[in-house]
């Protein structure tokens, strides 16, 4: 019985073995790789590339008059004050410009031109009533190694409506203490691709407020983006599908599955001498410089006193306690390596590494060693 091979749960050769370990090594690796590529494409494209910018808006308008025995004009310059009732229309001007500091390649914008009707309580500021509509839309508008973004848009602004609007409503819910308003806002956005227009920030650039239901009003402007020159924006980039980080962390779980597979395969059809070659190779990759290697047919035991160490840790503080060399002796058949230190005293320290069936041998006393052998 113990001359009996101990072979592992499944009857595989070192061959097989070898061949589907590295199998599940290699698809591990491609997987792997895979998923990182994935995942850093989507990173990539999704990452947020600073620029620096100076900018500037403003909005110009004209205040265009019902017909009235009063005024020949027809409109009335910006900066004045304007009776209500002779409102019609007011035209605005809305302009925006940007100015890149490099190069930065292509990329997209887009804007819009909103209406917000708010009405609010007067004393505590909160909102009663709010609709909003669009006045103007810009397409999303590319541009190619341009440095410049240059907006310029006129629209009409219905003030009779609204304000007729606005009175209506006032007069019949009864907000006595109610203050209304009409503002306009140019909004911007700005990508590195149209489809990340669709997630990009808005820029507030330039706004026009406009009071409604008082008699005698006065358009004045609210907002409007000073000259900037010390400003860093953001573009999103190429906006790639949220399905690729999904792809990307599946092919890791799958991945995973198969790392599991893998080491199961391998535990279940280690052998004893796997499992000898795996310590081995562990010994001799962390301590080869304490290792030297010896003749087995030229190293005789004799005159010497045997003593067993559990573990070559332990061997290591008898070298340097004794400042002697590990000695490394392999059998022919490969199964069984001592590693030993022979000191003055005719005491040699023996750590034995070798297959269970070699330990057993050794535990039932039949070890050679002791036996002044001379192979």
């Amino acid at each position: 019985m113990e001359n009996e091979k101990v072979t592992s749960v499944f009857e595989v050769n070192d061959k097989k073995r070898k061949i589907v370990l590295r199998t599940f090594t290699a698809v591990i690796i491609i997987l792997l790789l895979l998923a990182v590529i994935i995942l850093g494409y989507y990173i990539k494209s999704n990452r947020l590339e600073y620029y620096d910018y100076s900018e500037a808006g403003k909005v110009d308008y004209k205040v265009y008059l019902k017909e009235n025995e009063f005024f020949k004009e027809k409109y009335l310059e910006k900066d004045q004050k304007y009776i209500a009732s002779l409102i019609d229309t007011i035209k605005a001007n809305f302009n925006y410009n940007l100015q890149m500091k490099e190069n930065i390649g292509s990329y997209c914008y887009s804007y819009d031109i909103e209406a917000v009707v708010d009405v609010k309580d007067r004393s505590d500021k909160k909102t009663i009533y709010t609709s909003t509509k669009k006045l103007a839309e810009g397409r999303n508008l590319s541009t190619d190694e341009a440095k410049t973004v240059d907006i310029n848009e006129e629209i009409d602004i219905n003030y009779h409506y609204y304000n007729d609007l606005i009175s209506k409503f006032v007069n019949a819910y009864e907000l006595n203490d109610a203050n209304s308003t009409l503002l306009v806002t140019m909004h911007v956005k700005m990508a590195k691709t149209e489809e990340g227009l669709n997630t990009a920030e808005n820029l507030n650039v330039a706004s026009l407020e406009i009071p409604l239901t008082t008699r005698t009003v006065s358009v004045e402007l609210i907002t409007v983006t000073p000259d900037k020159t010390n400003n860093k924006m953001f573009l999103k980039g190429n906006g790639a599908k949220s399905y690729l980080a999904f792809t990307a962390y599946t092919v890791f779980i799958v991945d995973i599955i198969v790392l599991a597979f893998a080491i199961r395969y391998y535990c279940l059809t280690r052998t004893e001498e796997n499992v000898f070659e795996g310590k081995l190779n562990r010994i001799l990759h962390a301590y080869k410089g304490y290792i030297q290697k010896a003749d087995l047919s030229k190293f005789s035991y004799r005159g010497y006193q045997s003593v067993y160490v559990d573990g070559f840790n332990d061997l290591l503080e008898i070298r340097d306690t004794l400042q002697a060399p590990i000695l490394m002796l392999q059998n022919k058949e490969e199964r069984e390596v001592r590693f030993i230190i022979p000191s003055e005293n005719k005491i040699i320290y023996i750590y034995l590494l070798g297959t269970d069936t070699v330990k057993k041998r050794l535990t039932a006393g039949t070890a050679d060693e002791d036996t002044n052998e001379d192979e």
